[in-house]
């Protein structure tokens, strides 16, 4: 997790990580659901986001790719921690 300023000067937050394939198929798309809590443990944001871009390749078994996800704009309830990551879509090819 890092922080950023963007060129309008605001501070966007990015979720930067690697996926691994360890399945026997390719996995054509997939979605990740983020979760930013307050000091309470109450959930402030939940967000799905595709993990891939449209025109990335699929991801084949044993390989790894490295994902960045982007926010311009948490609540300041925010407790400043990694949010949870869960994946919760996929879509996978044939397998190999």
């Amino acid at each position: 997790m890092s922080r950023a300023e963007n060129f309008l000067h605001q501070e966007v937050t990015i979720i930067s990580g690697d996926v691994l394939n360890t399945g026997d198929r390719t996995i054509r798309a997939a979605e990740v659901t983020l979760t930013f809590q307050d000091d309470m443990n109450q959930i402030v944001l939940r967000d799905a986001r595709p993990l891939f871009a449209p025109q990335t390749p699929p991801l084949a078994p044993g390989k790894s790719y490295h994902f960045e996800i982007s926010f311009d704009h948490i609540p300041p309830s925010w407790n400043v921690q990694v949010p949870s990551v869960r994946v919760t879509g996929l879509q996978l090819g044939t397998s190999q």
